[in-house]
């Protein structure tokens, strides 16, 4: 994938890319792309709230919505 298709893949997911490195980017989409692919069929709805599960608690996701950090550390 070419580096400019990285956070437009994450807002996709649920993640906002805005100021995070390129590396919390990829990190995010592998996690993403390891739930993703073992879903069964019966578990469907996981990827409904897959970007809650994992993108809630990130700093960048937490700033659009006026939360404080989680634990002071950015991602």
């Amino acid at each position: 994938m070419h580096l400019v298709f990285f956070p437009q893949a994450c807002m996709w997911r649920g993640l906002n890319p805005q100021g995070l490195e390129m590396q919390k980017k990829v990190d995010y989409l592998h996690s993403w792309t390891a739930v993703s692919s073992v879903i069964h069929e019966p578990s469907v709805s996981l990827l409904l709230h897959l970007p809650v599960l994992l993108s809630y608690t990130k700093p960048s996701n937490r700033e659009l919505l006026n939360l404080p950090a989680t634990n002071g550390n950015k991602e």
